[in-house]
């Protein structure tokens, strides 16, 4: 899915929507995950340098970083450029409810979720979490899970759940996202004897997380729970959403595809949004998890680039190579201030020399709209990272 950071002027200088945007807010699929938006026209930078779609080719996320930055956008970027995190903080919180963003809507939920997590603020994350599925009627970003040395594969990890189904559950789930715990999970729900709306939401990310994480999940008296759960999804009340998720989990726990999908249909009509696809239930054999072994991404930048001293004037000695095009992993850089951005501009400056294409990979959104003020979209093509 592709957000945008930017209002676009028409030749009347009036401010436009970018069409990605408004497809994403009103639940339109866009291009597919390798697929960049907007291939087919060219992008002019403020000096009329032209960036054509064939070099952006094959990218997660890419954005028309040409156009000028929202102005709730660019206020948020200043402050925190300048270190002021709670405003910063207070300044998002205030755009996401602003009905007049709009396709910059996400890309300021993205940049919110970014900030909390760096400040480490799980509990706003979470209810920031809840909010924007809410608004937009799909998952919202998990809170990153800790990049741990694997367990044993094989060995599943059993946890019981019991009492309420409320916001308290997270405690006796927090085992199963210990440290090297990355193998099969078993959640036993037979002891459960009543359901809140808060509990609902917090299982649904938890079982998110855990298959984000590759884990295989099976829960043990799916039924018993499923009951409890399910007359809260109501046919037609567009409301208790969590309640509508939890059930299609637990439908497809129980192997039951025609209640699944007769339920998908009603929440689909009811949230106005695609009906979810039926995933058959994992065998409760518990098959083995192989870690999956990522690729080395070369040298990369981290932590905090600040003032004129940064180490993004050596740019050059962090670029990989691929295909033709010099690429720099951001996913490790924290913050950018101005002064550091104008430093990296003039170090892009001297590698257009070499007439090779530069890709700044995985950047934050907290990153991004730094960049585009500097004007280094002029320069090299921008690559959000994937949330």
């Amino acid at each position: 899915m592709a957000f945008s950071f930017f209002s676009k002027k028409t030749a009347g200088g009036d401010v436009a929507q970018n069409d990605q945007g408004q497809q994403a807010l009103r639940g339109v699929p866009t291009q597919g995950p390798h697929v960049a938006p907007m291939l087919e026209e060219d992008f002019f930078g403020d000096d009329g340098l032209v960036i054509s779609g064939d070099q952006i080719d094959n990218l997660q996320v890419t954005e028309d970083f040409g156009e000028t930055l929202h102005p709730q956008i660019e206020a948020a970027v200043m402050r925190y450029v300048s270190g002021d995190v709670p405003g910063t903080i207070a300044t998002l919180e205030k755009a996401c409810t602003n009905t007049d963003m709009g396709a910059a809507i996400e890309a300021v939920w993205m940049m919110r979720f970014e900030l909390l997590q760096q400040q480490g603020k799980r509990s706003e994350f979470e209810d920031a979490a809840l909010g924007f599925a809410m608004q937009f009627g799909r998952s919202p970003p998990l809170w990153p899970v800790d990049v741990v040395e694997p367990v044993l594969p094989g060995q599943p990890q059993v946890v019981a759940l019991t009492g309420v189904l409320n916001a308290d559950i997270g405690k006796q789930l927090q085992p199963v996202f210990e440290k090297g715990m990355t193998g099969p999970v078993c959640l036993d729900v037979s002891g459960i004897n009543a359901v809140e709306s808060a509990g609902c939401s917090l299982l649904v990310r938890s079982l998110m997380r855990l298959r984000e994480a590759r884990r295989v999940v099976v829960i043990q008296h799916a039924d018993h729970l499923l009951k409890q759960v399910e007359v809260g999804a109501q046919a037609g009340l567009a409301e208790r959403r969590e309640y509508w998720l939890l059930s299609l989990d637990l439908l497809q726990q129980c192997g039951d595809e025609q209640r699944f999908e007769g339920l998908a249909v009603d929440y689909a009509v009811t949230f106005e949004v695609s009906p979810p696809s039926w995933e058959p239930p994992p065998a409760t054999s518990f098959p083995t998890v192989v870690p999956q072994v990522q690729q080395a991404v070369g040298p990369q930048l981290k932590g905090d680039m600040l003032g004129a001293n940064s180490e993004l004037a050596s740019l050059e000695n962090y670029l990989v190579e691929r295909d033709g095009v010099l690429c720099a992993d951001f996913s490790q850089v924290r913050r950018v201030d101005l002064a550091a951005a104008t430093v990296l501009f003039n170090a892009l400056l001297k590698l257009t020399s070499r007439g090779k294409p530069v890709r700044l990979q995985k950047l934050s959104y907290l990153v991004a709209p730094v960049l585009q003020t500097v004007g280094i979209p002029q320069l090299a093509t921008l690559e959000l990272r994937t949330v």
